[in-house]
């Protein structure tokens, strides 16, 4: 760990960089030539260094360890926001921890699941602070963000620290040969889904294999479920993300594409397990186009290429097209279809409608619903046409 004496930190203002990192923390000595305590992607520090604080300062005369930068986004959270922790942990296990967060933040109103992650990794809620007032650090330690976002693969410590840190928490696997993680019911919180995924979600528990809901369960049943399972089929999402928190295991994982040529986690999985590949099941993806000619694949109804999604189970021994109600899928489609056009609407006031309004028509010309493009495009954009 590094140690800087009498460092000022400047509390996050509203702005965040890249819609996710605040722009606030540590002041490092000279801040461009800084390398292991700033954070990192593809391999480069990204993070800004911090404007002027207007505020009144709060001095901190003992140690404390900057534990990097929250989120209320999971998969974020595992992926590069708390790898520093493990390690700080285990050299400093009793100091005082200091995140960075946006301002109008408190614990009582953070996600549920962030002071769990956190109790997971050793830190109960009394041991860390959310920076929100400009603060001097007499003694402030930083250690490397062991892991990044499209960054090399973690060292062989690290996982042992998790390993560890699974012992401690005494994870007992849920030991099962097959088990697929949905995104059951996400498509409710207006993010990225596949449509008619409730319809294949009833098949495959029709044939016996386990389905596991992250979003419903504790951190530690999730990690079970993922510890004990011989080959994990994932619905792409920050779940995946969530077998970040186990160290390597002889185990395979197929994640099913919602976005194109997406490579989730790759190069932390690969570290972790004996085989990933990932399964192009997306036909189409309907998804609006901002008003600066962005377009919300993260937010995106995507719709299964069928013969993909059945290659891709027969691949791992379940036969998916046998007895596949394609009128019963249809019914699942439509029910997406329309909670995903509601929660669109929310948004329509930074969207482009005209660029939006050809999405809809082409997506669901390839799934046999272009009828309902009129509806849909109506819904999402509250206006007639």
């Amino acid at each position: 760990m590094e140690l800087f004496r009498d460092i000022t930190i400047i509390a996050p203002g509203p702005a965040t960089h890249d819609g996710l990192l605040p722009i606030g923390g540590p002041l490092w000595p000279d801040f461009d030539a800084q390398i292991d305590p700033r954070h990192f992607r593809k391999g480069k520090p990204i993070d800004l260094m911090p404007g002027p604080w207007p505020g009144l300062w709060d001095v901190i005369s003992g140690p404390v360890v900057c534990g990097g930068i929250m989120h209320d986004a999971f998969g974020h959270l595992v992926a590069e926001l708390t790898t520093r922790l493990p390690a700080s942990l285990w050299e400093r296990p009793d100091d005082l921890y200091l995140f960075m967060t946006g301002m109008g933040k408190s614990k009582p109103v953070l996600a549920p699941h962030i002071p769990t992650l956190l109790e997971w990794f050793g830190l109960p809620t009394d041991q860390w602070r959310l920076v929100q007032s400009g603060l001097h650090a007499a003694e402030l330690r930083v250690f490397p963000q062991e892991e990044q976002l499209w960054g090399p693969p973690p060292m062989d410590d690290h996982l042992a620290l998790l390993d560890q840190t699974a012992w401690r928490n005494g994870l007992v696997p849920i030991g099962q040969s097959l088990l697929y993680v949905s995104r059951i019911g996400i498509i409710l919180r207006g993010t990225g889904a596949h449509a008619g995924e409730i319809y294949l979600v009833e098949r495959l528990r029709s044939l016996g294999i386990s389905v596991f809901d992250p979003a419903s369960a504790p951190l530690a049943e999730q990690l079970a479920a993922y510890d004990g399972a011989g080959t994990l089929i994932h619905a792409e999402g920050s779940a995946v993300h969530g077998r970040q928190l186990l160290s390597a295991r002889d185990q395979r994982i197929v994640i099913l594409n919602r976005r194109p040529s997406e490579r989730l986690a790759r190069t932390a999985l690969t570290a972790r397990v004996a085989d990933l590949s990932c399964a192009e099941v997306t036909g189409k993806i309907m998804a609006c186009v901002r008003s600066d000619g962005a377009i919300r694949f993260q937010k995106g109804l995507a719709f299964y290429d069928l013969d993909v999604l059945f290659a891709a189970f027969a691949d791992v021994g379940v036969d998916l097209h046998a007895d596949w109600d394609n009128e019963a899928y249809s019914r699942a489609l439509l029910t997406d279809l329309d909670v995903w056009a509601a929660k669109m609407a929310a948004m329509r006031g930074s969207t482009d409608a005209d660029a939006t309004k050809e999405r809809p028509i082409e997506a669901l010309e390839t799934v046999g619903l272009s009828a309902y493009a009129p509806a849909v495009i109506s819904r999402i954009m509250h206006a007639s046409i």
